[in-house]
């Protein structure tokens, strides 16, 4: 555990340091003070393994227990919108919320294994990434990996993904666009979400993951023309939903990269809202940060290093409409 979650935890229970540190004297015996708190949170002293251990058992926030899983894609055609850094925080929120969660990576260039800290040449060489479990040469178990000190769980991306869409369209038997719901079907009786960070194309793989998928995220830059692609992905879903996975629903539209001081970039999330707020939820967009980059080159979600982070309160929001759907008890309400 470090400072930064102890704290949000801390926080997340009401109490300011001196409550905090009065409630672990009376629980576990010691006489710890304001500034023993302060210390720990601040990542000048390691916290003690016991205090961990209690903190982790008695206040970390537990959900109502899951009635059911979700499989969460987070998809653009476009790259650089996003996707990943979405995916990597909603993963780490869902976990510290009691969910068992694993991360998918289905995008060939591995954004999110590289985030956290997995080497894809050396996932590839060992075997445990999704192309050995597409190719049924390996069950989905079998290529899990934790990350973020165990927190959830990670299927690691490869580049041999980029030539899978030739091998799941060449195989209608065992390849086709249902092949990673069937591979990901046995995840569903160990996880309570499911998410996977799809490429930044409409490609077989792509539409393998909205095929699997019971919720739709779309992460999009507030750019010029922006709309144009949201357009052609949600009618591609709404295509799916008919034919192939009527469960899939839209989760919502997520802006990200915004800067509420340039003029385009309000004028193109009006537009968005004018274009889509009568069909689809859209969040409150994530502003423009460099310490989403800069998380991903230190190997760990932001909202870990830094809860309180630019976006993090909208993370949050997406986060509870995820877990409401997993514990409410009618499926079409949570829908």
């Amino acid at each position: 555990m470090i400072g930064s979650e102890l704290k949000t935890l801390r926080e997340g229970r009401g109490m300011d340091q001196r409550a905090f540190a009065d409630h672990l004297n009376g629980r576990l015996g010691r006489s710890y003070d304001k500034a023993r708190i302060s210390r720990w949170e601040s990542g000048a002293e390691r916290i003690p393994s016991q205090v961990a251990k209690f903190v982790t058992a008695e206040l970390e926030p537990k959900v109502p227990h899951p009635k059911r899983s979700i499989i969460l894609a987070i998809a653009n055609q476009k790259g650089g919108v996003g996707k990943t850094s979405s995916a990597v925080n909603l993963a780490y929120l869902l976990a510290i919320a009691g969910l068992k969660v694993i991360l998918v990576d289905s995008d060939p260039q591995a954004s999110a294994t590289a985030h956290l800290g997995i080497d894809q040449a050396e996932a590839h060489a060992a075997g445990t990434t999704l192309y050995p479990a597409l190719r049924q040469e390996k069950s989905i178990t079998e290529v899990v990996v934790p990350v973020c000190d165990g927190q959830f769980d990670l299927v690691p991306s490869t580049i041999a993904l980029a030539n899978v869409d030739i091998e799941l369209a060449s195989d209608p038997i065992n390849g086709g666009p249902l092949a990673l719901r069937e591979c990901l079907a046995p995840l569903r009786e160990t996880y309570d979400a499911i998410l996977i960070d799809c490429g930044p194309t409409l490609s077989m793989l792509t539409v393998n993951a909205l095929n699997a998928a019971d919720q739709l995220l779309v992460p999009v830059q507030t750019e010029t023309l922006a709309g144009l692609g949201v357009s052609m992905l949600l009618d591609t879903a709404n295509k799916l939903r008919r034919r192939s996975n009527p469960n899939l629903r839209i989760l919502g539209l997520l802006p990200t990269l915004y800067t509420s001081r340039n003029a385009a970039e309000k004028m193109t999330l009006d537009e968005l809202h004018a274009l889509f707020g009568g069909v689809v939820r859209i969040f409150d967009p994530i502003p423009r940060t460099t310490k989403f980059t800069q998380s991903a080159r230190a190997q760990m979600p932001l909202l870990k290093a830094a809860p309180n982070a630019p976006g993090a309160g909208v993370y949050h929001e997406i986060a509870r409409t995820v877990i409401n759907h997993v514990t409410a008890e009618d499926a079409d309400v949570a829908s």
